[in-house]
């Protein structure tokens, strides 16, 4: 109940704070007219009042009483209620120290919902890290004070499952509000508006880590509550149509996602207006769905608008207006460029007909032809049909980067296959790192391709220089580690075995390129189980380090290690050992091949007898 405020001698809310203020007023007169501006959304003049509010307890019972406390627990609140959350965080954490000192820190109804409200306030502030630490240290006291099954705990918990959502940790998110969930269907019910709101904010957890069928079927249930409790038309209503939208449409169905869209736009306008805020939200997710539909003429249409109202709402330099100006300025290039839309999309059909009428298949958009464009983003049907139609294997985008440089990087086997079956150039170069695709491919770790591409260079090379060129040699000792690499250790012998033979044959038995060879056959021969092949291989291989580069080298203290393990497998401890020691004893700048040696000597068992 308000205390008598002379509300009919004023014009406005302002003249009346200043009136109050100005007047020998109680504190229940202050308090009353915080209730009244508060009820008729003035927010700056309950900020007013309540720093008034504040400065005359500090008068009256100190600066650090529990009266002064009070006051900053209300003050931050109006602070927050004004969107000024430097000064809510502030006089929140002066309130803290007051309430823990005079109630304790334990206290359930005072200090747990201020650390709860303060955390709120680092959230606000974007210090998700101390907003999750602050709320872990309200849930227990509020868990003590009023049991693990109270709705203050429910609130609690929904909060720091924001804040882990926030910091990344959605698994702890979901947890935290499945057991809010389970808390509010308890104490409200199943169909409570509260039960909705939980379900929603759950229905977003699990979309992000993936479940778009489980994020489906909370926002239908939370619609369902929200349509009950409020009516179709309600903006809470609009809000989940446009969760559930977006979900059906994650889950392939965008007709279903076109209709809550829709009438998520239809509900907003009537409740704000055309050009307001919220109406920006469900057009731009109506210009998304279009655009990824090819309807780029009516994505256009969505895009414009929603650009319109932000701009308007906060200026051209928000994230949200040139967010939807550069989808905006994309739909626009798409209408310009239809055949690099419908690529981007993977829509074949839509393709065909472009090509039908005449559309050029190698027309470059930013540099870019559309069969770059599909083998960047994986459209191996799309690069099909545009070879078949003509395009061009090899049209390099503004870097120099071609098509089959493309799928080099992203890796997809099936891409590379038809790039090749079309003759795509495999020693291409980029423009300023020079690599070629088969650096490209390995650089990203993509080994499937890289042997593709060795496949082909080696038939290249074979026709180019003859079987048995030392060119060819190279390239099948680089497609045998492949192989390796790929874990088909016969395939990788088979292209050694053949490398070895032409190196012996172009450079003589002792050349070290023979050694190279020696070595990796060597390795094959550990994955293939024969030990003694192994040390036959790698003592052939050590006899040419030696003499090329003498006993003291790096190069023959690798060798020796690589002979000492064979030893080890073969059960010749003594020799494995002498051969590591004295591998340790040469002096290297290798410290990493130093600890290897150091592993594999510790590693021998004792000689028997020792």
């Amino acid at each position: 109940m308000f205390c008598a405020l002379p509300v009919d001698d004023v014009k406005d809310a302002d003249e009346l704070v200043d009136v109050v203020l100005d007047s020998a007023t109680t504190y229940e007169q202050l308090d009353s007219l915080c209730d009244l501006l508060k009820s008729i959304q003035e927010s700056a003049g309950v900020v007013k009042v309540r720093e008034a509010i504040l400065a005359r307890q500090e008068r009256v019972f100190g600066a650090e009483s529990k009266e002064v406390g009070e006051a900053l627990y209300y003050l931050g609140n109006a602070y927050d209620d004004l969107g000024d959350h430097v000064k809510h965080r502030d006089v929140l954490e002066r309130a803290l120290a007051i309430y823990e000192r005079e109630h304790g820190s334990d206290h359930a109804e005072l200090v747990a919902q201020l650390l709860n409200n303060l955390g709120s306030a680092y959230g606000s502030l974007g210090d998700h890290a101390k907003e999750r630490d602050v709320l872990e240290r309200a849930l227990p006291i509020f868990e003590r004070g009023q049991g693990k099954e109270s709705t203050d705990v429910a609130v609690v918990l929904g909060n720091l499952g924001n804040a882990y959502g926030r910091l990344g940790d959605h698994a702890k998110e979901r947890d935290m509000l499945e057991r809010a969930l389970a808390i509010n269907e308890r104490a409200y019910g199943r169909d409570h508006p509260q039960v909705a709101l939980t379900l929603t904010n759950l229905g977003g957890v699990y979309r992000v880590l993936g479940d778009n069928a489980k994020s489906r079927d909370m926002q239908e249930r939370a619609l369902a509550i929200f349509e009950r409790a409020y009516g179709r038309d309600h903006t809470s209503v609009a809000t989940t149509l446009t969760c559930l939208g977006n979900a059906y449409g994650r889950l392939g169905d965008q007709a279903k996602k076109r209709d809550m869209l829709e009438r998520a736009l239809a509900i907003n306008e009537r409740a704000y207006g055309s050009d307001h805020a919220n109406v920006a939200f469900p057009l731009a997710n109506l210009g998304t769905l279009c655009d990824d539909l090819g309807d780029q003429a009516k994505a256009r249409e969505y895009y414009g608008r929603a650009h319109a109202i932000w701009e308007r709402a906060y200026g051209p330099e928000h994230q949200m207006t040139q967010r939807v100006r550069a989808c905006l300025d994309g739909v626009q290039a798409d209408l310009k460029f239809p055949l690099h839309a419908a690529t981007k999309r993977g829509d074949v059909d839509a393709m065909t007909q472009l090509l039908d009428g005449g559309a050029e298949v190698d027309a470059k958009k930013d540099g870019a032809t559309p069969l770059f464009v599909a083998c960047q983003d994986g459209h191996v049907d799309v690069a099909r049909l545009l070879l078949e139609r003509g395009a061009g294997v090899d049209q390099a985008d503004k870097a120099g980067w071609t098509p089959l440089m493309a799928v080099c990087q992203t890796g997809p086997v099936d891409a590379v296959e038809l790039l090749l079956k079309h003759n795509a150039d495999v020693s291409r170069a980029t423009r300023g790192s020079g690599s070629t695709p088969l650096q490209i491919a390995l650089q990203n770790g993509h080994l499937d391709a890289a042997r593709l591409l060795l496949e082909r260079a080696l038939a290249i090379d074979e026709r180019a220089y003859g079987r048995d060129h030392p060119e060819v040699a190279k390239t099948l000792y680089n497609l045998g580690n492949a192989y390796g690499e790929l874990g088909d250790h016969a395939k990788k012998r088979d292209m050694l075995e053949r490398a070895l033979a032409i190196n012996e044959r172009a450079h003589g038995r002792d050349h070290p390129e023979v050694a190279i060879t020696l070595t990796s056959l060597g390795d094959t021969y550990y994955y293939t189980g024969d030990h003694a092949k192994q040390c036959e291989l790698y003592e052939r291989a050590l006899a040419i380090k030696e003499r090329a580069y003498g006993r003291d080298h790096p190069e023959v203290a690798i060798t020796l290690g690589n002979l000492g393990e064979a030893q080890k497998e073969l059960g010749n401890v003594a020799e494995a050992r002498e051969l590591l020691t004295r591998a340790l004893a040469i002096e290297r700048p290798d410290d990493g091949l130093a600890s290897w040696l150091r592993e594999a000597l510790a590693s021998l068992p004792p000689v028997v007898g020792s």
